[in-house]
């Protein structure tokens, strides 16, 4: 008798634990194929709006956006590096392959920030206050656009 409830209990425990197995396995393999974000902040900050959207669908050619950010940007711009990345994410998700960025810091090479000055972005320079002391930093923040043929600089 011991005998048959070890068994039954080892049933209970095994049939749910692999129906849960197979829907984990059914719901990657649809994730796979289907991509989707959900924001949950209460004024949908990372969210496009719906004319965004619209907007976005329509490129029908590679859009290419070249972001020019240095990494020492003092605290009040420190975010706004993220928050671009973010938005441009959203962008290139509902671009359906059309919209293309990449970031480029010129910490890292001094071509990139010749690279950028020859875009049209050039550096600017800001007063940061580090270690109670007054500082210049020489920082970079800008993107180019390019659609076809044409080119924007902001």
């Amino acid at each position: 008798m011991v005998r048959l409830k070890n068994i039954d209990y080892k049933k209970s425990v095994l049939i749910p634990g692999v129906i849960l197995f197979l829907i984990l396995f059914l719901l990657n393999g649809i994730s796979r194929n289907k991509f989707f974000r959900l924001d949950l902040t209460d004024n949908d900050m990372y969210s496009l709006s719906t004319s965004s959207e619209s907007v976005v669908e329509q490129v029908d050619d590679l859009l290419t956006m070249k972001v020019y950010f240095s990494d020492d940007l003092p605290g009040e711009y420190a975010n706004n590096r993220r928050y671009l990345q973010d938005i441009l994410e959203e962008y290139a998700a509902f671009s359906n392959g059309n919209i293309r960025f990449e970031f480029f810091r010129p910490e890292d090479d001094q071509n990139i920030e010749q690279e950028a000055q020859k875009a049209g972005i050039m550096p600017v320079q800001m007063q940061v206050v580090e270690n109670d002391k007054l500082e210049i930093k020489r920082v970079l923040m800008g993107m180019v656009i390019l659609y076809e043929d044409k080119k924007e600089v902001f």
